[in-house]
């Protein structure tokens, strides 16, 4: 019964109705304890009570208190079949269509998956790093080694179709680690090609680890959405890389946008809808608390009887809440975010603890990230497209529209057009990020900080040769105390 922390005026009927009773059976016990335990004539007044109508009372007590848990329970059991009912339609009608299989990129995912190696090379790790060393032993033989992987994922990257076949009411989300993996091993075929004048062949890949991504946000899962959004990142970084090689003046590469056929907000609000739905039909199914009826027996039907239902209409209205603001702008719904936060913190049920986690800002900034990243990406081709005709980059956004590009990107934090800096050397484009500050590119976001807490910085994507000085010099000094961190460990002893 006090499972939860309500913040609001007015307690739940249930709660106030069974906080009630329990009152006045406390009041009722002390009662009969102060009588039962006066003294007279050396005897307890209790002794005197008769003991046939004490255990008829308590029988008749007894048999009341199981009807209304019953009753209870009945009426509990009803509401949960109407909720589950409904989850069921809403989650089929989230589902994504299913595809011929001729036409299915999983497939071909999968198959490219096979062919890649389980046990990866040691440097594997390293590989996000801007200044990983392409010509070290093993790089080039890796990519000879997995040739036939990477022709199966530029080849599933694609095409239009991804369907993959999951119960998504179990839980079920396709494995997807091994999309990860795919990712590097693309973004390493990029690099290298790229560093080997095979820029066309590199930008190629670049463009297949985008691909994926699209595939992956297709999935209405959160899970789903945050792996699609790293891999977003990883493209992003390697066509970053790339072009900081020079001027690209491939025609029909430079300057086009790369179009995204499921959008971000559009996937997001999707998997968010379907992780309600599946909170829904796994509580309304699985009505027992293991650590619970393991010792209690009657607990199972206790918690379901009293806290169930309430507590479910509890985190579905938050989760209903959590909608509302992720509909929103990012720059409308700042503030709305924080409250919602501090509004989800006060909720203490099984339910809402485990399925709370999965909502929040901080799920949606890295959302955003991607979204960003992506047009940083379409805004950076414009840009080297503009420098192989004019031989120096833009100093204003503006001159990229709209003969490099249709229309320039709107950062999706603030809603305005996305940023431009010049700086010696080269350029850099960004957004202003989470924290909603301009920072004209100079403070980097960083998204590994702790989660708890706003990041500030801007997203940036570095043209030119500022590409050393800001991306591969950091970088190199990390590589290196991460090998000296190495060599101070203890080896441990063979068996």
């Amino acid at each position: 019964m006090f499972a939860h922390k309500w913040s609001g005026p007015e307690l739940p009927w249930l709660f106030g109705y069974t906080l009630s009773w329990t009152l006045v059976y406390l009041l009722g016990a002390a009662y009969i304890l102060m009588r039962g335990m006066r003294s007279d004539a050396n005897e307890y007044a209790a002794c005197m009570w008769p003991r046939g109508k004490l255990a008829l009372s308590f029988v008749t007590f007894l048999i009341l208190y199981c009807c209304v848990l019953l009753i209870l329970d009945n009426s509990t059991r009803i509401k949960l079949a109407v909720i589950r009912s409904d989850a069921v339609s809403v989650a089929l009608a989230l589902q994504p269509p299913r595809v011929a299989d001729h036409l299915n990129a999983a497939h071909i995912y999968e198959k490219a998956f096979e062919a890649m190696e389980k046990d990866l090379p040691d440097w594997w790790d390293e590989l996000g790093e801007p200044s990983f060393d392409l010509s070290q032993n093993g790089v080039k033989e890796s990519l000879q080694e997995k040739g036939g992987a990477i022709a199966l994922l530029l080849r599933a990257s694609t095409m239009p179709e991804y369907h993959v076949e999951v119960n998504y009411l179990k839980g079920d989300i396709p494995k997807l680690f091994p999309y990860k993996n795919a990712a590097s091993l693309l973004s390493l075929d990029a690099r290298f090609k790229a560093a080997n004048g095979e820029t066309d062949a590199g930008l190629k890949s670049a463009a297949a680890i985008r691909g994926m991504a699209d595939h992956l946000r297709a999935i209405p899962s959160i899970l789903a959405n945050m792996m699609s959004a790293a891999i977003q990142q990883m493209g992003t970084r390697t066509a970053e890389n790339i072009l900081s090689h020079g001027p690209l003046i491939l025609a029909g590469v430079v300057g086009k946008p790369l179009d995204n056929t499921v959008h971000f907000q559009e996937a997001f609000n999707r998997a968010l809808r379907m992780d309600e739905v599946l909170m829904a039909f796994t509580s309304t199914s699985y009505l027992t608390v293991s650590s619970v009826s393991q010792w209690f027996p009657l607990g199972e039907l206790l918690y379901r009887a009293v806290f169930l239902y309430d507590e479910m209409t509890s985190a579905r209205t938050i989760m209903l809440e959590a909608h509302t603001i992720a509909a929103k702008p990012y720059w409308k719904a700042f503030d709305d975010w924080k409250r919602w936060d501090d509004k989800a913190k006060a909720f203490r049920g099984l339910i809402t603890a485990i399925a709370i986690p999965s909502y929040g800002r901080g799920t949606r900034i890295k959302i955003l990230e991607a979204e960003a990243g992506e047009g940083l990406t379409n805004l950076a081709f414009a840009a080297s497209a503009y420098q192989a005709d004019h031989g120096n980059y833009p100093e204003s956004i503006e001159a990229l529209a709209p003969q490099y590009i249709a229309a320039i990107p709107a950062d999706p934090f603030s809603g305005k057009p996305l940023k431009l800096a010049s700086v010696e050397g080269g350029l850099i484009l960004y957004s202003v990020g989470p924290d909603l500050k301009d920072e004209r590119g100079a403070k980097e976001y960083d998204s590994k900080l702790e989660s708890s807490k706003l990041k500030t910085g801007d997203i940036t994507f570095v043209m030119g040769s500022a590409f050393e000085d800001l991306r591969l010099q950091p970088s190199r000094e990390w590589l290196q105390k991460r090998a000296k961190e190495r060599a101070q460990r203890p080896k441990k002893r063979k068996r």
